[in-house]
């Protein structure tokens, strides 16, 4: 039997700095945001956070941010 996710991730933490990826948009132009807050799923994994950027706050899943920094 075959597990969808197999190697762990770290879970993103407050103030980490991601970019925001967009469908519709060149890598380019793709925006820089820090978390602000966090939203866990049943099984205490992070699947969506609160990300504040230049132009405003965003709530985006963890599937459509890049890690670039974190903060310890």
């Amino acid at each position: 039997q075959r597990v969808k996710w197999r190697i762990p991730k770290r879970n993103l933490q407050r103030n980490d700095l991601v970019i925001l990826k967009e469908e519709n948009t060149p890598p380019a132009k793709w925006v820089l945001g820090r978390v602000e807050n966090l939203h866990f799923g049943q099984d205490g994994k992070c699947r969506v956070v609160t990300v504040k950027t230049q132009n405003g706050t965003y709530v985006r899943p963890i599937s459509k941010l890049v890690l670039i920094l974190e903060d310890e």
